[in-house]
Parts: C-alpha cells; structure tokens; sequence
C-alpha cells in the first residue's frame, strides 16, 4: 500500500506537459510588445497577465484555449476593455487546439482578438541575426498598421509597407497584431 502511494505521489508530481518557456516567459515577452502592464490585479481578486489601454489578455498554453475563453472575457468584464488571447503555440500538435479555439469563437460570435504565437516570439537573437535583421527589415508594417514577420502568411504579399528591426518596434510605433 505504502508503494503505491508512493507511486501516486510520485507520478502527480511528474509533468506530463514539458514546456519549452513556461507561461510567464511568454506573458512579459507579449505585455511588453502589446506596452501592457503585467499581473494585475482585478477588483474581485482575479489577476489579468496582461492589461493595456485597448486589451485584457489572457495568455495561455493552447491545450488549455477553453479556460482561456472564459478568463479572457471575465477580465475584460472587469476591466471595460475588448478581451483578447495570446495561444502559445509550442509544436504542430497545437493547432488543433487553435482551429478548435477559432471555430468556438465564431460559432459562438464570441468578441474575442485572438493571436497565437510560438517559441521563436521569445528566443533570444544572436549578435549575427540581429544585424541580419537590421539590414533586411525583417518586420514590415503595412498601410493599414499591421506588423508582419516572417512568419506572417502575409509577409510575401506585404509590398507596400514601412520596416522595423523587429516586430516590438513595429508594434510600439502604433501597428498591431495580425489576426490569426
């Protein structure tokens, strides 16, 4: 008896979902880019990862997009700003969950700004890459203020556009997300 308990204790503590960052990582990368304020906390005691002048963010792990749903719109409840999600998207087997997600909003004509992002939004950029960056304007933000990186399935077609050296100047010069 007492091994199995053992065993119990044991695999509960086991984390079936290993992360590459955890949520938090993400969480200031976004509020940053999005100039938010980090962890605030709400008159009913509930805390928003991320609030600025437009937004209450939710930030989540896409397994988990249903919880997401629900904080994202008590926040903005609570706070009289549009609800939004930032999905982390951290392999392929996550964009079911995106797809899944996308199609709850609309079914349910959910006001909901959705982006999804990916490991590559917090990497670190060597001394090599950001030069390339400089040089390349690798972030173009288009007429009508969207910024697109390179991984933007606009970013080919983006041909009228101003350059940025990354994609959280581009967004503190007024441009925005593309949505997902």
């Amino acid at each position: 008896m007492r091994k199995l308990l053992l065993i119990i204790i044991c695999l509960s503590s086991f984390n079936l979902f290993a992360r590459l960052h955890p949520e938090s990582v993400y969480a200031d990368k976004t509020c940053a880019m999005f100039k938010g304020k980090r962890e605030v906390t709400l008159k009913d005691s509930t805390r928003a990862d991320c609030v600025n002048d437009k937004y209450a963010v939710e930030v989540e792990f896409a397994n988990k997009y249903y919880q997401a749903v629900g904080q994202s719109l008590h926040y903005a409840r609570m706070t009289g700003k549009k609800a939004a999600i930032i999905l982390i998207l951290e392999s392929n087997k996550d964009k079911k969950y995106l797809e899944r997600l996308k199609a709850d909003i609309k079914h349910h004509s959910l006001n909901i700004v959705l982006t999804a992002i990916g490991p590559q939004a917090v990497a670190t950029k060597s001394k090599a890459q950001t030069k390339n960056n400089r040089t390349s304007g690798v972030v173009k933000k288009s007429r009508s203020g969207i910024c697109h990186d390179t991984s933007s399935r606009y970013y080919s077609r983006t041909k009228r556009f101003k350059p940025f050296n990354s994609l959280s100047q581009c967004l503190k010069s007024g441009g925005r997300l593309p949505k997902v």
